[in-house]
């Protein structure tokens, strides 16, 4: 399974798990009003998002994410975000999720 694909099940799971949607009827064409999702749901989609990729939303993309208008749009700022924190720690300034010890 590529990335892509990789995020846009987690969020078909999770856009379906906060609005009650039936997860088999949602594609990366569902639009936020055909499942009626708001600004107070979005929220709760980009935080579990967060915890599921280890990752930090910037503002910008924060912004971007709660209007966008379908799954693809949200997919395409997850892998943007990903691809910032990959490029972020690969300069050193962060490090790996390998190589951190607990």
């Amino acid at each position: 399974m590529n990335l892509s694909t990789d995020i846009t099940h987690k969020l078909i799971a999770q856009v379906a798990t906060v609005s009650g949607a039936d997860p088999t009827a949602l594609t990366e064409e569902t639009t936020l009003q055909e499942v009626g999702l708001d600004s107070v749901l979005l929220a709760l989609i980009l935080r579990d998002i967060e915890a599921e990729f280890a990752i930090e939303f910037e503002d910008d993309e924060v912004a971007e994410f709660l209007g966008a208008s379908s799954i693809r749009d949200y997919v395409d700022i997850v892998r943007g975000a990903l691809n910032r924190a990959e490029k972020t720690r690969d300069g050193g300034l962060l490090p790996r999720q390998d190589e951190i010890s607990i």
